[in-house]
């Protein structure tokens, strides 16, 4: 085996003789342990040993899989908190998407997420002097951008509130190609807007060659209820449901004055009624299990060292 690649931990050497396949953290291999011979599967993770991923290619390598709810209200529960200082400072983040979210220190604390690319947050006074297009991701813009309304950070809580759907859907809640079906997806979910804000929209924009992009047309929030469970998965509480539901229906309003606040979405019932149960770091291991390879998400594991010789005696 003078050929195969050297992997150490602290007290092991192993041969890496295959690559078995590859997910969202690193690859596995076939390896084989120096000390006893026995043939043992190693997780390798990305970025070794950072452990870092862009949650949107988390989701990709997982096949956009539906992400279970106690890793959405983990995730939900700390950008509530950046958010929260963000409002202290007073900064809007203003383009809050998959893309921007990064998996960090998966090795210790799993689904543990920072916020990155500030390149459109903007000071809350400066907000209505940006322009389009650097004003929110268009799946992601809020009605107030999209009718030509004076905005607050009120806009990172709608983002936010397609994020969250996104997670759990696998897919993105409005897709749309252009502002105007960005415009109708919202309604054909919310309703009309009121007639206010109507009357003081300052732009609507028209667009008769267009393509539905929608892989799920919901007519009311509520219907995600009937989305999820048409899965058939039994891993997810009932009430929990319901309460990602109810939080996900206080962000995404069409009057940002009606829009909850990240501060008091902390106290939501999704978020305060579930925070001894969740959110605690798992066991790490060092070999594939059977429950690992049975959901797609896994578990994390140290990732091993890669030092060009093994320990002495190896």
């Amino acid at each position: 085996m003078t050929d195969t690649i050297l992997l150490r931990s602290p007290a092991e050497c192993y041969h890496i003789i295959t690559i078995l396949g590859r997910g969202a953290f690193g690859k596995v291999s076939k390896s084989w342990k120096k000390s006893n011979g026995d043939y043992v599967a190693i997780k390798i993770l990305k970025n070794d040993p950072i452990g870092r991923i862009i949650l949107h290619d988390y989701q990709a390598d997982n096949v956009f899989f539906l992400l279970p709810i106690k890793h959405i209200r983990t995730i939900t529960s700390q950008l509530l908190e950046a958010l929260v200082k963000l409002k202290e400072l007073p900064v809007v983040y203003a383009d809050l998407k998959p893309e921007n979210i990064m998996l960090v220190n998966q090795e210790n604390n799993y689904f543990k997420v920072k916020i990155i690319d500030f390149g459109n947050a903007t000071f809350l006074n400066e907000l209505n002097n940006k322009k389009e297009p650097y004003i929110q991701s268009r799946w992601y813009r809020e009605p107030e951008v999209l009718l030509g309304l004076p905005c607050s950070d009120k806009i990172d809580m709608w983002s936010f509130g397609c994020f969250i759907v996104e997670l759990f859907l696998g897919k993105p809640l409005y897709p749309a190609d252009h502002e105007y079906n960005m415009t109708r997806y919202i309604c054909d979910t919310h309703g009309q807007s009121s007639s206010y804000l109507l009357n003081v929209a300052k732009k609507f924009e028209m667009e008769t060659n267009s393509k539905e992009k929608r892989m799920y047309i919901l007519t009311s929030l509520d219907e995600l209820e009937t989305l999820y469970f048409k899965t058939d998965s039994i891993l997810d509480d009932t009430s929990d449901i319901k309460n990602m539901i109810d939080l996900v229906k206080k962000m995404l309003t069409w009057d940002a004055n009606e829009r909850i606040a990240p501060e008091v979405a902390l106290s939501h019932p999704f978020i305060s009624n579930n925070q001894h149960k969740d959110d605690k770091p798992v066991e790490l291991e060092t070999s594939l299990s059977t429950e690992e390879s049975q959901y797609p998400y896994g578990y994390p594991v140290v990732p091993p060292q890669s030092p060009k010789n093994c320990p002495p005696g190896g």
